[in-house]
């Protein structure tokens, strides 16, 4: 069900459709996103900040808020948040989109917090260089505006990865499920790092 997170009301919508369809939410991905403007922070338009908090932070909580009375009801359940390495490791042009995402962080903190009671988990997966559709783009982006062939740009990428690889989407995406799932049933406001060894917090 297509669904604009940043507004209310589609929100609520898309949770109300889940509830009529299955009877019963068990388990919420927050993985809708916007980027933002690829600019440095000091000649950012703040706008362009605002719309990618509206979507990856506000957006996320509004979701997240539509979903928990199921859970609740339920008797629990699982909320897995879509994180970025880049909170923790910036890169050049990403500071409003690691900041929304680093506001997203804190905020999972607090909802595992206060809805453990209610047996409903809250984790977070942070991801890095993910090979899919918007990474082979930016690096289609940066060949052009580079000169620089493409192979040698994701060779540069893959030298800072202890795997030697960029992960692939899918096998990210293994990770969020196992926070959703039962091997992880004691887990609540963890903070995953799924990125081939490329950030190691000590």
């Amino acid at each position: 069900m297509p669904t604009d997170i940043a507004d209310r009301a589609q929100c609520e919508a898309l949770a109300a459709r889940a509830l009529e369809s299955c009877g019963r939410i068990d388990v919420l991905f927050n993985s809708a996103y916007d980027p933002g403007s690829f600019e440095p922070v000091a000649e950012a338009d703040l706008d362009s900040w605002r719309r990618a908090m509206d979507v990856n932070f506000f957006g996320t909580m509004q979701l997240t808020q539509a979903c928990v009375p199921a859970m609740i009801a339920a008797g629990g359940g699982a909320i897995v948040m879509i994180g970025t390495m880049v909170e923790h490791k910036p890169l050049a042009t990403q500071g409003g989109y690691g900041a929304s995402k680093s506001a997203l962080r804190s905020a999972t903190k607090h909802l595992a917090l206060e809805l453990g009671r209610h047996g409903i988990r809250v984790n977070s997966c942070h991801m890095g260089w993910m090979w899919g559709p918007a990474v082979e783009g930016y690096f289609d982006w940066q060949a052009s505006q580079s000169g620089t062939p493409r192979e040698e740009l994701i060779a540069a990428v893959a030298r800072n990865i202890p795997l030697g690889v960029i992960p692939d989407d899918g096998e990210c995406a293994k990770a969020a499920v196992f926070l959703a799932s039962d091997y992880a049933s004691v887990v609540t406001g963890a903070a995953l790092d799924v990125n081939g060894g490329e950030y190691m917090p000590v």
